[in-house]
């Protein structure tokens, strides 16, 4: 099958279409000296679909009207506080909600005029799970958030032409530190404030350790006054001694998020148009024990009946008379997950359909939980080299647990980071026609990979002097 050159050739700007096939451009040396001065927050690649506004998180959630109020209520007062604690940092598990109250917190301080950056880390997202583009894409927003910073960010570039080759804590000094220090005291009534959600998603613990030193010496710039919100899960060690006099500690617990689930069936089943008489209370109170303080658990419950359709009641059946109550949130997650996945597919299959369909399954999806950049549809038809139509069809059974978007070009999105953590973990996937073996799929997109290469790539595209054609 011939792969579609223009998906491709859209995500890598030096791909060129040749005779059916691919080749690399290979004149990559090109306009660093002649726009250095002209668009230096650019220069060295920033990361724009990192903030939190990014075109790729326009589905994202944000808090619900009357839920959250405590804890967006102690933010604020942080936010507009006048003390030592600088850094803000939420802690919860996986499925409680961080990321839509750091989206919210992110979307009310940019309103205000107030928000300086945004970066939401995401595991397997490539350069969302690296710290490497971090100080660039900070630089770059607080360049266009705060007036007089472009020019002294400018001017750092200019004098480190090798910036991007330094280290992250030297880049974070030079393009984040030294102009913050350069401006001008009390330009700025009110803190401003830094977001950085899912620092337990960063692939690095080293790096970890970095940003939360970076931080904590920007919150230290006396020129200006900056609060730095942070969310983490609560294994992320955070317990540096540079920081902890300037750092407030929030863990998200079942007094914060109460009654958070209850509301969002509600909202989200009016949302979605369904019948009244198929959310009674007694069914929403039983939906919201099985929750037990997950949001992302609530976001499932209302995804998978609406995806039903004219199934929707007998899906809500299902869940409600699928097992007791949980003993661990995790658990109750997981039930979920596989009670998804198990009803997304036709039920009665013959021995080599199911045998098939793990196959199939274990390509495609696994493809999307392990690599590490994001992937479009069209993506996976090129690489997997399978026919489109079984790609797509799998991929329309997963609406509950994937966002696919509709332009094929898009990429393809987890619902949640707990769904990877699930699909990898034999102790907590225990239906193998859905458990992910990495290392298979890491295998099976080796040599997918080597394929192509190897059938449509020609060398030296331009013809250049130093052609080994």
């Amino acid at each position: 099958m011939e792969p579609p050159a223009q998906p491709l050739k859209q995500r890598f700007g030096n791909l060129e279409a040749a005779d059916g096939g691919f080749a690399f451009q290979g004149n990559v040396y090109g306009d660093i000296h002649n726009h250095l001065h002209d668009n230096p927050p650019e220069l060295f690649d920033s990361l724009p679909e990192a903030a939190y506004n990014a075109a790729g998180k326009r589905r994202s959630p944000f808090c619900l009207e009357n839920t959250r109020c405590n804890i967006l209520d102690q933010i604020e007062k942080w936010a507009n506080g006048d003390d030592e604690k600088r850094i803000y940092w939420l802690k919860g598990m996986a499925g409680t909600g961080k990321s839509t109250i750091a989206m919210t917190v992110a979307s009310k301080y940019d309103k205000l005029k107030r928000l300086g950056a945004s970066f939401f880390f995401s595991r397997g997202g490539g350069n969302f799970a690296s710290a490497g583009k971090f100080a660039i894409t900070i630089a770059a927003q607080l360049a266009d958030a705060l007036p007089g910073l472009r020019e002294r960010i400018r001017d750092a570039i200019a004098s480190n032409r090798r910036i991007h080759g330094l280290g992250l804590y030297e880049q974070w000094e030079k393009l984040v530190l030294g102009p913050l220090s350069r401006l001008g005291k009390n330009v700025f009534l009110l803190p401003i404030v830094i977001v950085v959600d899912a620092l337990d998603e960063c692939d690095d613990e080293d790096d970890v350790s970095l940003l939360i030193q970076c931080l904590a010496a920007a919150t230290a710039v006396e020129t200006i006054r900056l609060r730095v919100f942070v969310t983490s899960r609560p294994e992320q060690p955070i317990n540096s001694g540079s920081t902890a006099s300037r750092r407030t500690c929030t863990e998200i617990s079942s007094f914060t998020i109460l009654n958070g689930p209850s509301y969002r069936l509600t909202h989200t089943a009016k949302r979605f148009g369904l019948s009244a008489s198929i959310y009674s209370e007694e069914i929403i109170q039983c939906l919201v024990q099985k929750s037990d303080r997950l949001f992302i658990h609530a976001a499932l419950v209302c995804r998978f009946i609406h995806e039903g359709g004219q199934l929707a009641d007998e899906r809500l059946a299902l869940l409600v008379a699928s097992g007791s109550a949980p003993t661990k949130p995790e658990k109750e997650l997981d039930m979920m997950y596989t009670t998804i996945l198990t009803y997304s597919f036709p039920v009665q299959l013959e021995p080599e359909e199911v045998a098939k369909l793990r196959d199939l399954f274990s390509l495609v999806v696994g493809s999307i939980v392990v690599l590490s950049d994001v992937m479009t549809p069209l993506d996976l038809v090129t690489i997997l080299d399978k026919p489109k139509h079984d790609i797509f069809r799998m991929l329309h059974c997963l609406h509950s647990v994937l966002n696919v978007p509709e332009d094929e070009t898009k990429p393809i999105r987890l619902l949640h980071p707990s769904f990877r953590d699930f699909l990898l973990d034999p102790a907590r996937c225990l239906n193998k026609t859905f458990l992910v073996d990495a290392n298979i799929v890491y295998r099976q997109l080796t040599n997918s990979c080597l394929w192509l290469m190897k059938n449509h790539i020609r060398r030296n595209i331009a013809k250049g002097p130093f052609g080994l054609d």
